[in-house]
């Protein structure tokens, strides 16, 4: 019985040292063969072959592992690419990246190598939508999420023939044409629906209804400041006043007043043309029943009624793009020689101060500051985000914010101080909703339209 146990041992033993043998011999066979391929690949690459070089890789695969052999591929490609960059190469090779792809899906390389090749040709299309692919399906690596992130901020600039401009962010933009008259156009730049008719003198700031004060000329004898409210298909007039206004706040249905300006000073004027006591050297619009004015370089709220109070130690206060005061929840004001972000109460909610400051055109970003000559930007709570840097700068909007450099161009940077757009303008404006902002370029008369050529869905 003993002896019969070793026996089994010793067989087992034998029969597994040849199966081992055989597995390692086969083993051994594959990789000479693969090797093979690979020094023909490498031969046929020295020798300007570079196709011949791309089936000796595939060969290889039979005996090796795809992933290793892809980037040899590629390589074979590039040189042949760098050889003879035409776009019958190009094609070749993007073919060529589809079917590796094949192989190796979650490989990110591939793709970012398909995507260059496309932007090389100016395809942004084709590249955008093999990167959002990849961040989408977390096939990514850094080159992956660099050129998504370029692909985000790449710009379109459309040229117009419009010479002044002013919006409130909202969806219209007021602009006026090479002949001198404002004409409403959307958010996007295009002519409003329901406006493409119309022109006007001049018009004033517009709320997301439609609806603001609008200078139109009625003959030639005659020209009226009306409030209209736009329609899908026209204007309604609501009101007629017969002064002609040169500015006004963004109308607000709720206000029991609008601030008007005629001549050089402002006043108020309701409904029913009764005007509050008093003009102004500047004057908000009305928020919860209080607004503030300025008289003779002094500050003070007013009230409905019309009754003043003087602002103690108030010098300056920021009015946003629609001529309000209080600016998403806080007050941009100047308090004893510097400027502060205040509360509601102008009481400062920090230690910060500032030489100037822009505007706060939403709660969750950055306004811009001047400390010492240069700019950089603090939040709603008073802290600084970006210290100065920059020779000058406007409040982020909608993503950016647009900065100047020593050399006097405007371009734009994102929530991480780093520049989307670069420098290349002489005038800019600030993003809103679509993305859009008006732009001025060197040795032209009139602005362009700023956008993106991608939407982040």
């Amino acid at each position: 019985m003993k002896k019969s146990c070793i026996f089994i041992v010793v067989f087992t033993f034998v029969l597994l040292s040849f199966s081992w043998y055989g597995y390692f011999n086969q083993k051994k066979k594959l990789y000479a063969k693969y090797k093979e391929y690979i020094s023909l690949a490498e031969k046929s690459i020295d020798d300007g072959l570079y196709l011949q070089a791309v089936e000796n890789y595939y060969d290889a695969m039979k005996y090796g592992d795809d992933e290793s052999i892809c980037p040899l591929i590629c390589d074979a490609y590039d040189a042949y690419y760098e050889e003879e960059p035409t776009e019958a190469v190009a094609e070749l090779y993007l073919t060529e990246l589809d079917n590796l792809i094949t192989l190796c899906p979650n490989n990110p390389d591939l793709r970012y190598k398909q995507a260059m090749i496309y932007m090389e040709y100016d395809k942004f299309y084709d590249a955008y939508d093999i990167v959002r692919f990849c961040v989408n399906s977390n096939v990514i690596n850094d080159d992956i999420e660099a050129l998504y992130k370029t692909l985000n901020y790449k710009t379109t600039i459309n040229l117009s023939s419009y010479s002044d401009y002013h919006t409130s962010l909202n969806s219209y933009i007021i602009a006026c044409d090479s002949q001198g008259e404002w004409i409403l156009l959307d958010s996007t730049g295009e002519v409003a629906e329901g406006a493409e008719e119309s022109s006007f003198t001049y018009i004033s700031r517009i709320n997301e209804d439609g609806l603001g004060l609008y200078v139109k000329t009625i003959n030639p004898e005659s020209i009226d400041t009306e409030l209209l409210e736009l329609t899908e298909t026209n204007f309604i007039s609501r009101l007629r006043y017969d002064f002609i206004i040169s500015d006004s706040g963004v109308y607000d249905s709720n206000a029991k007043y609008i601030n008007v300006k005629v001549g050089d000073k402002w006043f108020y004027i309701n409904s029913d043309k009764e005007q509050l006591d008093g003009e102004f050297d500047s004057a908000s619009i009305f928020v919860d029943n209080q607004a503030v004015v300025a008289q003779d370089d002094i500050w003070y709220t007013i009230d409905t009624s019309g009754d003043l109070t003087p602002l103690k130690n108030v010098e300056d206060v920021k009015l946003d793009l629609d001529l309000s005061y209080i600016q998403n929840g806080v007050i941009l004001a100047k308090v004893d020689g510097k400027y502060k972000v205040c509360d509601t109460d102008f009481d400062p909610v920090s230690k910060f101060e500032a030489d100037d400051i822009d505007l706060c055109l939403s709660a969750d970003s950055y306004i811009a500051y001047e400390a010492d000559g240069l700019w950089g930007f603090v939040d709603v709570n008073g802290e600084v985000v970006i210290e100065p840097q920059y020779s000058c700068a406007k409040s982020f909007s909608n993503g950016f914010a647009a900065v100047c450099n020593e050399e006097g161009l405007w371009g734009y940077i994102d929530v991480d101080n780093e520049l989307a757009i670069d420098y290349q303008f002489v005038e800019v404006g600030y993003f809103n909703s679509e993305k859009v902002s008006l732009v001025l370029e060197p040795d032209s008369l009139y602005y362009s339209f700023l956008g993106f050529l991608f939407s982040e869905e």
